[in-house]
């Protein structure tokens, strides 16, 4: 955001995380941020998304190649082997084979650069596939800074495969109304506010 030219001052802040809303006041202080969100059960938001993501395992294999060079039917290959694996590590969690999906990128930049962008790989690899993953990168590229440079070659450093399972299916419980603040207070103790200077 910021280096876009947007202000964190307009934002809101969401705190989660086992010590996220323990720290968020102090980090919106810092940045200007005037409003602060706690979604409930904050604390444990992370481990919360861990149990209702879809069950994934993810491979990368450096292949450093320019795009116009690229071997097609070799690295088809590879990823073939790779997606084989990565089923079966999935179906160890327990996912038949017939509800997996595979996602193949290319993970690629502008020659001399040191960083990447992930471009989908849609269907079988041709040439013809891999002059439109050169133009999807183009897009990306464009659309994240900015500015673009045809001129520049660009190479493939690795190929991505990214197999999932369904989502699992998540009842959450509505909460009831929880009555007024006193009924919730556990006890007091001292605390330090570096502010307040006690």
């Amino acid at each position: 955001c910021l280096e876009r030219g947007k202000d964190a001052r307009e934002y809101t802040l969401i705190a989660y995380g086992g010590a996220g809303p323990v720290h968020a006041y102090r980090v919106a202080k810092v940045l200007g941020i005037r409003t602060i969100f706690y979604p409930l059960r904050a604390g444990v938001m992370s481990a919360f998304g861990f149990l209702v993501t879809a069950p994934s395992f993810e491979m990368i294999r450096a292949d450093l190649a320019p795009v116009e060079s690229a071997d097609t039917a070799r690295i088809t290959a590879f990823l073939r082997e790779m997606e084989a694996e990565g089923k079966a590590l999935v179906a160890t969690c327990g996912v038949a084979a017939s509800r997996l999906s595979t996602v193949i990128e290319a993970n690629m930049r502008f020659s001399g650069q040191s960083f990447e962008l992930s471009v989908p790989v849609n269907g079988a690899l041709s040439r013809n596939e891999l002059a439109r993953i050169k133009q999807r990168f183009f897009d990306l590229y464009e659309a994240r800074y900015h500015r673009l440079n045809r001129d520049v070659p660009v190479e493939i450093v690795s190929w991505r495969v990214i197999i999932k399972g369904p989502s699992p299916q998540v009842s959450i419980a509505a909460v009831g109304d929880a009555g007024r603040g006193k009924q919730a207070l556990k006890g007091h103790r001292k605390v330090f506010m570096p502010e307040a200077g006690a």
